[in-house]
């Protein structure tokens, strides 16, 4: 074998090794995405979904992005003694054939900086970065 071919046959190994593990398309459904209308002039929302994961290896979400505020935040609400406190959170695991559910009082991604107020009826893009799946789009709708 050629010099070129060796370096050539290399790159593709390497490559190969470097591609993103994905899970199988259609294992990640995303349901029942919902914010709630934002009052006045406020800059902060919770948005809330179910994430069902039909594969046979768990998923994670790592992240989450949208056009419709600066910042796109997991986090999950503990209670501290009397308190209720929200922590950031960096990623979320949802097991082989399982579920991870984002509702009030638990897990939700936050949206900060948002561009304009969330009204009744309103949907926004919200796009759920999984370490293995890669992006999920999902449509938000605003309803209480």
């Amino acid at each position: 074998m050629r010099r070129r071919d060796l370096l050539i046959a290399a790159g593709l190994l390497v490559a190969g090794f470097a591609a993103p593990v994905s899970a199988q398309p259609g294992t990640i459904a995303v349901e029942n995405a919902w914010a709630p209308p934002t009052p006045g002039a406020s800059k902060t929302a919770a948005v809330y979904f179910t994430v069902i994961n039909r594969g046979g290896t768990p998923a994670r979400i790592v992240g989450a992005a949208t056009p419709a505020a600066e910042h796109a935040d997991m986090h999950t609400t503990i209670r501290d003694g009397d308190i209720m406190r929200m922590r950031r959170v960096v990623s979320v695991e949802i097991p082989a054939g399982g579920k991870a559910v984002f509702a009030p009082n638990g897990f939700h991604v936050m949206l900060t900086g948002l561009k304009a107020p969330l009204k009744m009826g309103d949907k926004l893009q919200v796009t759920l970065k999984f370490a293995e799946a890669g992006d999920v789009p999902v449509v938000v709708t605003v309803r209480r």
